[in-house]
């Protein structure tokens, strides 16, 4: 709720403290976080969860789309950076 108003440091904060929660309401908040990272042009934090969530089977597809989508990123700001 906190995302969908716009507090994303308020949501980030609540979610890092239930992404140590085991089971999927911690890959949950993993997901959640991925994304609010990502809003955020967090990239290495954002990658880090989203390898996390690939180990997990359910959660497997989608966080290969964000780890291909975050090293796109980083590729990107590399070359406008060179």
């Amino acid at each position: 709720l906190l995302l969908q108003q716009g507090k994303t440091d308020a949501a980030m904060t609540q979610l890092a403290a239930i992404k140590s929660v085991k089971g999927e309401q911690g890959n949950r908040a993993k997901a959640l976080l991925v994304q609010a990272h990502l809003n955020k042009e967090q990239y290495g934090q954002a990658l880090e969860l989203a390898r996390e969530l690939q180990q997990q089977a359910q959660w497997q597809q989608k966080a290969t789309s964000w780890v291909n989508y975050i090293q796109a990123q980083r590729e990107e700001l590399t070359k406008s950076s060179a």
